[in-house]
């Protein structure tokens, strides 16, 4: 039997050769990022930043919308790995605060970063109706502090101590890992400072606000927890809002995917906030419609349906509330 030679020109066998290095150099190159930059870390917290934001309110309140630092950072490794995110954000009277960190297993033991490791936090201020923002490497913050500790976590509250702006960081002793210290970091200067008062930080901690405001109907299509306003992935931003009328530009920022309403100042109460919830709902619509205040959160023990803030004030028990917050989060 003979066989047929068949004669490829030089031009096919370019061609095939380009088309083989098109097709395996990006896979080959893919597999290799998620190797050495993706799969040694746990959990990694993408760095993100505010690309847009407009103040509302005169000045109570912030539209933002969060982008990754790095875009193609983030579809590499979100594409083999949960990539954690939003719950990495403080917010506080004047400042906000975004966490990102990218370390090798559950827990640092140094205060130097491992190869492609990092921990940092972007500190944003919002005085004046102005946004700036300084970043932090925590890493060399607690070496600065002291070069026999290193880094565990950081708290989830932003507090006014001693007329300082802190957030809790917890830090170990190399040589006696077995305990954490509390200290805070001070957020105008970036530096480490002794603990501030944890009857302070409890005070912004444990508020009856997101109980309050999740008894509301609106809460079907907003997630709001603490200073924190966001559309729910299911819903959309109504074109009957009122925010679109007062506010077109926020309506614009937070109708997109990865924005937030932020609430500053003081520590939000009900009463203070209306004015920012109302904008969330039409012109003049009553948010208090027919909400139900349940046995267990009433001043009386019995359930209650209410249609004002009035008869809310005066059905509602705050303080028996924060209570059970506080008895939830294990803490008397």
């Amino acid at each position: 039997m003979k066989f047929f030679k068949i004669k490829v020109s030089k031009r096919i066998k370019w061609l095939v050769g380009g088309l083989l290095v098109i097709i395996v150099l990006p896979y080959l190159a893919y597999q290799g990022y998620i190797t050495y930059f993706v799969k040694p870390y746990f959990a990694p917290v993408l760095k993100q930043r505010i690309s847009e934001y407009e103040f509302i309110e005169d000045g109570k309140a912030i539209v933002v919308k969060w982008d990754y630092d790095n875009p193609v950072d983030y579809w590499l490794t979100s594409s083999s790995t949960e990539v954690m995110g939003q719950n990495q954000r403080r917010f506080g009277q004047t400042k906000i605060v975004q966490e990102y960190k990218k370390i090798k297993g559950v827990e640092v033991r140094s205060n130097t970063p491992i190869d492609q490791e990092y921990w940092g936090i972007t500190v944003y201020d919002t005085q004046n109706q102005t946004l700036t923002s300084k970043d932090y490497d925590i890493f060399k913050l607690v070496r600065d502090y002291g070069s026999n500790y290193f880094p565990i976590s950081i708290g989830n509250v932003i507090y006014k101590s001693a007329d300082k702006d802190l957030v809790d960081i917890y830090i170990s002793d190399i040589k006696a890992s077995s305990s954490s210290i509390r200290k805070s970091i001070d957020l105008s200067s970036g530096k480490i400072v002794n603990a501030g008062s944890e009857w302070e930080r409890d005070k912004q901690e444990y508020t009856a606000f997101s109980s309050e405001v999740n008894l509301l109907p609106l809460t079907a299509n907003y997630y709001i927890f603490d200073r924190e306003i966001y559309v729910e992935p299911h819903s959309q931003l109504a074109s009957s809002s009122f925010i679109w009328n007062k506010y077109p530009r926020a309506a614009e920022i937070l109708s997109n995917k990865n924005s937030t309403l932020i609430m500053l100042g003081d520590i939000p109460t009900l009463e203070d906030r209306l004015p920012t919830l109302q904008l969330l709902v039409g012109n003049g619509e009553n948010i208090f419609k027919n909400v139900r205040i349940p046995a267990e959160n009433s001043i009386d023990g019995k359930e209650h349906v209410i249609n004002s803030l009035e008869e809310f004030k005066h059905y509602y028990n705050s303080t028996k509330v924060k209570s059970n917050i506080k008895n939830l989060d294990g803490k008397e």
